[in-house]
């Protein structure tokens, strides 16, 4: 699956979840925490094992993360962090790879600037039992101002276990 932000609303397959909004505009889609609060655009399928890659620019007041939630009692979420690499609102990725191996969840995370290679190696790797991912969801999370963070694109590949991981 791939969003580019080619049509002048969100997919309907994206629904929004939290206090604020979120809107597309010039090819790009935007989201707006209210204050103290979290907003996104949300996806309920299961996806399974997935790599998602996020090309975005950050907001020096509103904070991008992921939030996974697995199984088929949608489990807790694991919350991936999008940072802002430097002071600037220059685009750079966010690309998460999940898969179930064992009873267990596990996480790879990397982020780069839009303008330079894809780093080799992985940021972090983390474990959780949350089971197969269920909900998939951008969000901003309000950290003290109004300028919203622009995601330009969005892409969800179903990952091979045991090919790249």
């Amino acid at each position: 699956m791939q969003e580019t932000f080619t049509k002048d609303h969100w997919p309907a397959a994206w629904l929004a979840v939290g206090p604020g909004e979120s809107w597309v505009e010039g090819s790009a889609g935007f989201l707006q925490a209210s204050q103290a609060e979290s907003h996104g655009r949300t996806i309920y399928a299961e996806l399974g094992d997935i790599d998602v890659a996020i090309r975005f620019r950050p907001s020096p007041e509103q904070e991008l993360q992921l939030a996974l939630r697995g199984g088929i009692e949608n489990s807790p979420a694991v919350l991936v962090p999008g940072h802002r690499v430097d002071s600037s609102q220059r685009a750079q990725w966010l690309r998460a790879r999940v898969w179930s191996e064992l009873g267990t969840t596990r996480l790879e995370v990397h982020e780069w600037f839009d303008d330079e290679p894809e780093p080799d190696g992985w940021l972090r790797s983390v474990v959780d039992p949350t089971g197969p991912v269920g909900t998939f969801s951008v969000l901003a999370v309000e950290q003290g101002g109004g300028t919203p963070v622009r995601v330009e694109e969005v892409l969800i590949c179903h990952l091979v276990v045991g090919s790249d991981v």
